[in-house]
């Protein structure tokens, strides 16, 4: 049987990658420490709210979101097309 977690995974990535590539793709966003905590703070939220049978599917959601943020970054070029 397939994991229960699985399709709330791809769901979360999907609507996470979109709301990331709405994000950067404003002039200067990486430029403005705001922006980018508040992106951070979108994606921990996101994170968080993952469950799975009632259940929390992430921990350290905020070191999470900050990587997954950092990495969009180092990926931005890609996000952007």
């Amino acid at each position: 049987p397939e994991d229960p977690v699985f399709p709330e995974l791809v769901q979360l990535t999907v609507k996470t990658v979109g709301q990331i590539q709405g994000e950067i793709c404003k002039v200067d966003f990486w430029r403005d420490p705001p922006s980018r905590q508040a992106l951070e703070q979108t994606v921990n939220n996101e994170l968080r709210w993952c469950r799975v049978a009632g259940r929390r599917v992430f921990q350290n959601t905020r070191e999470l979101a900050t990587r997954i943020v950092d990495l969009a970054y180092r990926r931005r070029r890609f996000l952007v097309e």
